[in-house]
């Protein structure tokens, strides 16, 4: 009997490697499973933060005008919550799905036009909450 509790042996057929003291060598396997579960913890806090980060998230979209005389669509995160935010890619898939242009400027997405409705919706689609989407 080891000093781990049983002799078991290994599923290729062979019997546990021990070291010169008795001890199994078995260190890279131990670190390696609290890799794993390390990983999975941290999986599992980014989606509840991402989860949260949807629950807290507050959008005011507003219309206005460019100094060139077009409608410009605001859509502009809460102060708090825009760090958190991809906002380079929030743009990106809001131009592509509603057809228009646009850029990131000051810590808010500029889109051509008057896309008031449908910026709404999309972001109802990435899973933001009716409640906290502010239409002006």
């Amino acid at each position: 009997m080891s000093l781990f509790g049983n002799n078991r042996f290994m599923p290729n057929g062979h019997s546990p490697k021990h070291s010169a003291i008795g001890k199994r060598d078995s260190t890279s396997n131990v670190e390696a499973k609290s890799s794993l579960s390390k990983e999975v913890e941290d999986f599992e806090f980014r989606d509840i933060l991402r989860h949260l980060d949807r629950e807290s998230a507050h959008f005011v979209i507003r219309l206005e005008t460019h100094h060139t005389g077009r409608l410009v669509t605001i859509v502009q995160p809460h102060d708090l919550i825009r760090d958190s935010i991809d906002l380079p890619g929030l743009a990106h898939r809001l131009k592509q799905s509603l057809g228009t242009s646009g850029d990131v400027e000051n810590g808010r997405i500029n889109l051509h036009g008057d896309h008031r409705d449908q910026a709404k919706n999309e972001l109802l689609k990435l899973g933001i909450l009716a409640d906290n989407i502010e239409l002006i």
